[in-house]
């Protein structure tokens, strides 16, 4: 990963991996458009260009970004402007999608590599590639792998991953 160190980001702002929009866990607090024809990597299985209305939308999770003073306060300001929190159903990533619209440069999923993405786009999912895995959702250091509920769960294998690297330190 040291490789984002030295990254050129040339004109855009900032670097991230796209969010899956594909909702696999059907959460209703999620919004309509979250569905698999709206998200960037259905079509990048299907080796075909997203349609118009797949627009870039970037995960909050994994960023690269150069400190600016400029951007700081713009964002202040945004952030400032707001009336109603409501509007921003996943608060600092709608912002920066809003904020940084065709002003990020996408990265591929290994930088974070959300974890529901193993089985929604299983057919892209190298498991030696993934440098960053990240655990949206339940956390692997809020559960107990003992337990056999634990070991049913689908996450049961990344999480044990977690568990493993945190007994080596």
């Amino acid at each position: 990963m040291d490789e984002l160190f030295t990254l050129d980001l040339g004109d855009f702002v900032l670097a991230a991996c796209h969010a899956c929009r594909c909702n696999p866990n059907q959460i209703e607090s999620y919004p309509d458009s979250w569905e698999p024809e709206f998200c960037h990597y259905t079509w990048q299985e299907r080796e075909q260009t997203p349609p118009a209305h797949v627009d870039y939308y970037l995960n909050g999770g994994f960023l690269v970004l150069e400190p600016d003073e400029t951007v700081f306060n713009d964002l202040e300001a945004r952030i400032a402007a707001i009336d109603d929190l409501r509007a921003y159903a996943f608060s600092e990533q709608d912002l920066l999608n809003e904020a940084f619209k065709d002003k990020w440069l996408p990265l591929s999923y290994i930088y974070n590599a959300l974890k529901t993405l193993r089985f929604q786009h299983d057919t892209l999912w190298e498991c030696k590639e993934v440098k960053n895995l990240h655990y949206i959702l339940a956390k692997p250091w809020e559960r107990d792998l003992s337990q056999p509920v634990s070991q049913r769960d689908r996450y049961y294998a990344m999480d044990k991953l977690w568990w493993d690297k945190a007994s080596d330190c």
